[in-house]
């Protein structure tokens, strides 16, 4: 004889497992999504300040070759 009553009650807790699970399942996504994109905007702006400092360095360098080559053309 199966017993209705404990099947039921049984199957009730396993829905509200598998509701709370796939709850705790989405939870986890999203903080793994956030975590994701701020890492990925840290680096991105890690990046471009890097980038920018290298383009100003050569720049700097640029003009003043250019400076020296002028210097020595004058002469």
């Amino acid at each position: 004889m199966t017993d209705w009553g404990t099947f039921a009650v049984g199957s009730e807790l396993l829905e509200t497992f598998k509701s709370s699970n796939a709850q705790n399942v989405v939870a986890v996504v999203v903080v793994v999504v956030v975590v994701v994109v701020v890492v990925v905007a840290v680096v991105v702006r890690v990046i471009v300040a890097a980038a920018v400092v290298v383009v100003v360095v050569v720049v700097v360098v640029v003009v003043m070759v250019v400076e020296v080559i002028a210097v020595i053309v004058l002469l």
